[in-house]
């Protein structure tokens, strides 16, 4: 993905028990009119995930460790690896590091193109069903935080948007309009061995 000039790629880096060879997640944003820098908008995550309630949806065996912070344009924007201390706050043992809950990046656009998606570490397991789908309940919880933490980031004037390859039929990055759990989880085979 190119990160064009005025825009982030915000890379969440998460550890513990419950992902031993660790966990990421992605996010980009437009900087729009901010003069923030790389190292406080690493913090900046810290606080939007604190205060949107994302903590009481993954394991406590999760804990989001550091924010890798990259401006555009890819090759000479500056960049920050800032440390961070974000415990999940869900009391559960029995969820495996290769399984997660898969979140949607919505925006106004089908196809491919104009859907991303994040694999969420921490998820658990006994909110599933043996076919691994999510309660209604927890699903609910789950949308709430999500909008909460999208809040979080348009409260703070940037816009959360999707990058695009340089073969995508999108040009520019897409903003998003939310985000969204998908109603089952998801699983990873690298997170279990590499």
């Amino acid at each position: 993905m190119e990160i064009p000039d005025g825009f982030a790629q915000i890379n969440i880096r998460f550890g513990g028990s419950g992902a031993p060879t660790g966990a990421e997640c992605t996010l980009a944003l437009d900087l729009g009119e901010t003069s923030v820098n790389p190292s406080a908008l690493g913090l900046l995550v810290e606080g939007w995930l604190n205060d949107s309630g994302l903590p009481a949806d993954f394991s406590t065996q999760i804990t989001a460790e550091a924010v890798l912070v990259k401006y555009g344009p890819t090759l000479t924007g500056p960049s920050a690896l800032v440390a961070i201390d974000v415990q999940g706050t869900y009391s559960s043992s029995d969820e495996s590091p290769n399984t997660a809950l898969l979140i949607h990046k919505n925006t106004a656009f089908g196809g491919r193109a104009g859907k991303g998606r994040m694999y969420w570490p921490g998820a658990p397991i006994q909110e599933a069903d043996s076919g691994g789908v999510l309660g209604g309940s927890f699903i609910t919880a789950v949308n709430t935080d999500l909008n909460a933490f999208y809040a979080q980031i348009t409260n703070d004037e940037l816009t959360p948007v999707l990058l695009h390859g340089s073969d995508s039929p999108l040009s520019t990055p897409t903003p998003l309009l939310g985000f969204s759990l998908d109603p089952k989880v998801a699983t990873q085979r690298r997170r279990l061995r590499r």
